[in-house]
């Protein structure tokens, strides 16, 4: 190409891309706002020392799932349950609480009781009882061993 050919291209180009919208920033597109916030668990109850994993879903108005969204949790009552920063519930003792999801200053509740394990019962098969003396006298007292 000649060098004026090539100054000739490169203005025509110059003006094709000033027009053309493609070249033009768009505006910024504002997130679609959350309607609802649905938290689900596995179960309403967790034991003293265990952990459950809560979702938290954001819904639109038209019902559609908003992903990418930031998610903060909260207990009612930290003193029965605790939430992590990930819907990790674990039971701290006895109680209940409502754990709260957050997305966009929309929120979801849900309900948690946290109980004590049940003890194991324990089946004795026997008893040994151990004397000091096999021998007594009358109103003399021992004391036995079981």
């Amino acid at each position: 190409m000649r060098p004026n050919r090539v100054i000739q291209f490169a203005v025509a180009a110059l003006a094709l891309a000033a027009c053309s919208d493609a070249f033009k920033p768009s505006a910024p597109v504002s997130p679609v706002p959350v309607a609802t916030v649905t938290v689900v668990r596995p179960s309403s109850s967790v034991l003293v020392g265990q952990s459950m994993q809560l979702t938290a879903t954001a819904r639109d108005s038209a019902g559609n799932t908003l992903i990418d969204r930031l998610v903060s949790w909260s207990s009612s009552n930290a003193a029965a349950a605790v939430v992590s920063a990930d819907g990790l519930v674990t039971g701290v003792s006895s109680g209940s609480a409502t754990i709260t999801a957050t997305v966009d200053g929309r929120k979801g509740t849900t309900a948690i009781t946290v109980t004590a394990p049940t003890p194991t019962p324990v089946t004795v098969s026997s008893v040994t009882v151990t004397a000091p003396s096999t021998t007594l006298t009358q109103n003399q007292q021992v004391q036995l061993t079981a």
